[in-house]
């Protein structure tokens, strides 16, 4: 059996980026949650701007475009873990990361939901 050491967690709620702010706001009971008029729900959104806030200006707009949402998080949360690990690029070829997310992105939820809809319409008429 190979030993697992876990060194460093990276998070990003809708908080914004980093473990400590998350915990903090947690701690004092604050809410991240907002309600959107435009969608009639409550969402967690992820900030984009501010000290905190996920920062999008690492990427070209192409390579944007080529990630998921979710992938750019994960991205940046595993980035968040090693820097927090303190590994300063020794041994990274023996360094793992695991990545954990709260859903699904939408864009695969939609795609999902359309093939599905889709095999429902077809098989209803054939």
């Amino acid at each position: 059996m190979k030993r697992v050491v876990i060194t460093g967690i990276g998070i990003v709620s809708p908080f914004g980026v980093g473990k400590r702010l998350l915990f903090d706001n947690l701690l004092a009971n604050n809410v991240a949650l907002r309600s959107d008029e435009k969608l009639r729900i409550i969402v967690g959104r992820i900030p984009e701007c501010g000290k905190y806030g996920l920062d999008l200006s690492l990427w070209t707009p192409r390579e944007l475009k080529q990630m998921s949402r979710g992938s750019v998080i994960a991205i940046v949360a595993a980035e968040e873990a090693v820097k927090d690990a303190g590994l300063k690029g020794y041994h990274m070829e023996e360094t793992g990361v695991n990545i954990g997310m709260g859903i699904a992105d939408l864009e695969i939820w939609y795609a999902w939901t359309a093939i599905k809809l889709l095999y429902c319409v077809r098989n209803r008429f054939a």
